[in-house]
């Protein structure tokens, strides 16, 4: 596969009705929520999760090639004897004699390194006497190093900047964060259940809660750069996977949660530029599709996203057309 040969910019819409669409843990699991402006936000690695997920539960079913298609950041399940579920283990044992080599195999083999780049720490095996000298060292025993022979340097297999860049999304208005009280007809451990027994409940039950958003619409920016998918060998095909990903991973492999709810992306604009650095900033482009997107008159707080007006994908193809000509246009998997 040859990589993309044009820049890509991308204004992905999403909303979220009656969910919680990405808790913030060092809030009790909130939704995120700009505390100046009430607007919500999600992180930019909320999205990349969903996509590696879609990509990894949907191998089999697409019949993708593993060996091309593989996720790396994902969950690993403890499985035998021999601990293995960690990532310096994937990135030592890849084929290769060298750091180079084993770079080049990670990003052929992984769809989510040659998407969004990685830190790969490390790429040889540890030599079991640095953790030993590492522990002495800490303790104040710069002498060791000299132990045993020292330790063996471990190798690094560097840094793979990703073509594909996300930014946090913002939703268009406030959102409310409102929390809900819940009862479990069930307790966890017996010292829960003799506790409510000698206070002569009786049913064993209990107490939680759950947080939503009644109704937000995102506005999330992505960026594909030419010069990145040329070190990756990011092609068209890993380009309309992404697409695909970000279209379905609300129903697809396991984006589909309690806490998701209803989610759901109405539109995304894909800016195709002509060549590989472009004709303009991606600002003003994302401004061509955002300053006509508002809430309707008559809806004070939107809880569907037919309550906003959103320019139709032929609107912003004219506009394109009469500003850039050919130089820039709406590419077909924009929908």
């Amino acid at each position: 596969m040859n990589p993309i040969q044009n820049r890509y910019d991308f204004l992905y819409l999403f909303d979220a009705k009656d969910c919680n669409p990405n808790g913030d843990p060092d809030a009790d699991n909130l939704p995120r929520i700009d505390m100046q402006t009430e607007e919500g936000l999600t992180t930019d690695v909320f999205v990349k999760r969903r996509v590696r997920n879609y990509v990894y539960d949907t191998n089999p079913l697409a019949k993708r090639d593993i060996n091309q298609y593989d996720i790396f950041i994902r969950e690993r399940p403890f499985e035998g004897e021999v601990v293995t579920e960690y990532l310096n283990y994937y990135i030592s044992n890849a084929k290769g004699n060298t750091p180079k080599e084993r770079k080049q195999s990670l990003i052929n083999n992984y769809y989510d390194i040659r998407t969004f780049g990685a830190v790969l720490s490390t790429g040889g095996k540890e030599d079991v006497d640095d953790d030993i000298n590492n522990k002495l060292i800490e303790d104040g025993d710069k002498s060791s190093s000299k132990k045993k022979g020292g330790s063996k340097k471990k190798e690094s297999a560097g840094t793979v900047r990703g073509p594909v860049q996300f930014t946090f999304a913002r939703s268009f208005d406030k959102i409310s964060q409102d929390e809900h009280g819940i009862i479990r007809v069930a307790v966890t451990t017996e010292k829960e259940a003799q506790s409510q027994k000698k206070n002569d409940r009786e049913y064993p039950s209990t107490i939680g809660r759950k947080s939503t958003v009644p109704y937000g619409l995102y506005r999330m920016y992505g960026f594909v750069s030419v010069s990145d998918a040329i070190k990756t060998n990011f092609s068209e095909d890993d380009l309309s996977l992404l697409f695909e990903a970000l279209r379905n991973w609300f129903d697809g492999g396991s984006g589909h949660s309690a806490s998701k709810g209803l989610m759901h992306s109405p539109n995304c604009f894909i800016f195709r530029h002509n060549n590989a650095l472009g004709h303009e900033s991606s600002k003003k482009l994302f401004d061509l599709v955002e300053k006509k997107i508002s809430l309707k008159q008559d809806k004070k707080f939107p809880r569907d996203v037919s309550d906003y007006l959103i320019p139709s994908l032929d609107e912003v193809r004219e506009e394109l057309q009469r500003l850039y000509n050919d130089r820039i246009s709406l590419d077909d998997r924009s929908w």
